[in-house]
This record gives structure tokens, sequence and C-alpha cells, in this order.
């Protein structure tokens, strides 16, 4: 009898372990096993999906070299930057010491020429001549014609620029110098040479027969060299211990007026006159705040200015005007 003979009855048949059916039966299970991982897998986020062993080793190495790469270069950044950042800043702090020394050399050095220059004897002889001759000039008078030439001067020169600009309305009497001498002085040296096409600065006699043309011709060459052309600098005025401005090189329209109480007397070179003068040492000089000085065409501008002795005796002021385009040059250490 053989063995399947030999089985109980109602004992499932059984196969042998590797046949056909068997396989097929574990294949087809096995297929819908992977069929259905794959269908959930595809249905996950992609971040959350299964991935090769290989493929996902080596996405993490290289994740992580990326991301030591990026923070060592992280780190020399802002290194470098710090390094950078200080290096600059102490540049720039040295180079801002070194210009402010440069400026304030080129100020002193300055401030000491115009002291020097106001204790010269041809500067102190020419404010006492031009002195004298200014107050003689009270005698004398101008003609209708003349006293309409340089009142329209005043109206195109002065009076219309500063309506353009839109201030508050001025007149040809707010401007115009208070005393005789001072119109006679800024007609004849400053209105009559520019009707003819001069330069005022270039006339050295107005042709008027004054004493005061005389002792201008006798003055104003060197006075032009001294101060203005040898400084570098631009106008330059000698004014008397009342303030009139008796010369000028320039001959500008602050020429002849008074500073304590002219037109001009809101100039920070008049409050230098009144108010830091008095306050150093006789001889020395001071510079004035900078401001937009109506004469000098409204452009910004220093004055320096230092008191003019006669032996013991004050009788004035050099007042020497310092564009601020001019300033740069001045206070180089070339100068």
């Amino acid at each position: 009898m053989t063995e399947s003979a030999m089985a109980p009855p109602g004992a499932p048949e059984e196969h042998d372990a590797g046949s056909p059916v068997e396989d097929e039966v574990a294949a087809q299970r096995t297929g819908d096993d992977v069929a259905e991982i794959r269908a959930r897998a595809s249905s996950l986020p992609w971040w959350r999906r299964p991935r090769q062993l290989r493929r996902q080793l080596a996405l993490t190495f290289v994740a992580t070299a990326l991301a030591s790469v990026l923070l060592a270069g992280s780190l020399n950044f802002f290194a470098a930057s710090d390094l950078l950042a200080d290096g600059t800043e102490e540049q720039l702090v040295g180079v801002g010491a070194s210009r402010a020394r440069t400026i304030e050399n080129g100020v002193g050095r300055l401030l000491g020429q115009v002291s020097a220059l106001s204790g010269d004897l041809g500067v102190v002889a020419a404010l006492d001549d031009f002195a004298d001759d200014f107050v003689a000039l009270d005698d004398e008078t101008l003609t209708v014609e003349q006293e309409a030439a340089l009142e329209a001067h005043y109206q195109r020169e002065v009076v219309d620029a500063v309506d353009d600009l839109g201030l508050e309305p001025v007149t040809v009497d707010d401007f115009l110098p208070a005393s005789v001498a001072g119109r006679y002085l800024q007609y004849h040296y400053t209105v009559a040479p520019l009707d003819e096409g001069i330069e005022p600065s270039t006339v050295v006699d107005a042709g008027d027969g004054s004493a005061y043309s005389e002792t201008h011709a006798i003055h104003h060459r060197a006075l032009d060299v001294m101060l203005t052309e040898t400084l570098g600098t631009g106008d330059a005025m000698l004014v008397t211990v009342a303030g009139d401005v008796v010369y000028s090189v320039d001959k500008r329209i602050d020429f002849g007026t008074n500073l304590l109480t002219g037109p001009h007397s809101d100039s920070s070179l008049a409050n230098a006159l009144r108010d830091q003068l008095p306050r150093v040492r006789a001889g020395s000089a001071v510079m004035a705040d900078l401001q937009l000085y109506l004469p000098a065409q409204g452009r910004a501008a220093f004055f320096v200015a230092a008191t003019v002795r006669n032996e013991t005796e004050t009788i004035g002021v050099l007042a020497v005007e310092i564009p601020v385009d001019a300033l740069s040059a001045v206070t180089t250490t070339n100068q």
C-alpha cells in the first residue's frame, strides 16, 4: 500500500514543496504585494517616498558635503567681512584724521599769514591814507546822471537778482551805501568802469582828480599782489575802526559801505569785527563763520580778519575773503 493510500480520510491533499502550483501562487501573492506597495508609495509626497538605499546614501553624502561647504564658506565670508569692515573703518578714520590735520594746519597757516600782513608797514600806511581821504569825499557830489547810473546798476545787479530768488522784496535803498563818500566811490570805481567794459579790480586811478584816487594809484597794485595774488584768495578789504570799507581790491557792492551799520551789518564778517576781534590779542587773526555773502554774488565764503595797528593805536581791520572753492587749495601743504 502506498503512503497516499494510508492518509487518513478527510485530510487535505498535500503537494510536494516546490511544485509548480505553489510557485505560481507565491509569485502571484508577491506580485500583488509589490504592486500594492508601489501604489501606496506613489500616493505619498515625493519627500516621503521610499528610495533605493544606494541612491539615498549618495544623496545623503552629497547633501552633507554641500552643507559642510556652505557652512565653511559662510563662516569664512563673515570672518572676512568683519576683517574688511574693521580695516575699512580704521582706514577711513585714518584718512579723516589726516585730512582734518591738513585743514587745521592750513587754516592756522592762513591765519598766521593774514596776521602778519596786518602788521605790514605798507598795509598800515595804506589804511591810514585811505581813511583820511574817505572822510574828505563827503564833500564831493555826484551828478544826477551819475546817481541814476548808480541806482540802475543796483536795480539790475542786486535787486532784480534777489527778486528772482523769490526772497522778501527789497529796494535799491536797502543796499546803497548810506554815505556820500561811499556812493561816490562806488560810481567811480565800480559802475563807471563796468559801463565801459573794464573790470573794476584793474582800475588804478579813476581819473576823477580826488585825493582818494591819488592814494589809490599809489597803493592799489602793491595791495592787490600782497593781499590776493600771494595768498591766492578772493577780495581783500581795509576797514576803519568805525566800520567803513575804505578800500577793496575787487570793488564790489560792500565797497564804501559801513559793515557795522550798513546793508551788510548782519554778515558773519560784521560779526567777526564786532564780536570776535575784540576778544583776541591785538594783531591776532580770526575766521568768520561760513556764510552766503551777497557782495560775492551770493556765494558761500569765509573771511579772515585781523586788526591793523599803527604803533600802539588800532586804526582798523584787514579782512580777506576765502571762497569755498579756494579753501582746499589754501589748506593743502602745497600752499
